[in-house]
């Protein structure tokens, strides 16, 4: 399901793009440094979301961690109250 809405998007995306292209112009060295700002700019904050999805990867892997030992420690006092009330009973 998803692969197909991806693909009905990345064709979309080419037919638009493909329809609005104009014909190649000569670039002014400002343009061409205004390019090359906002590529760097771009790199910059993809490198940061990549270093942010890489962080919260871990603490997520860090979270899941705690709440495992938390779980297995509170099935220990489950099981151990249930032992205490069954002895007594006896």
């Amino acid at each position: 399901m998803r692969f197909r809405i991806l693909t009905i998007t990345g064709a979309a995306a080419l037919l638009l793009t493909a329809c609005q292209q104009s014909p190649p112009r000569q670039q002014t060295e400002a343009q061409r440094e205004r390019e090359e700002k906002a590529d760097a700019a771009a790199r910059k904050a993809g490198k940061t979301a990549y270093q942010v999805t890489e962080k919260t990867k871990e603490a997520a892997q860090t979270l899941e961690r705690e709440l495992k030992r938390a779980g297995e420690q509170a099935r220990a006092g489950w099981n151990e109250a249930k032992r205490e009330d069954r002895e007594k009973q006896k």
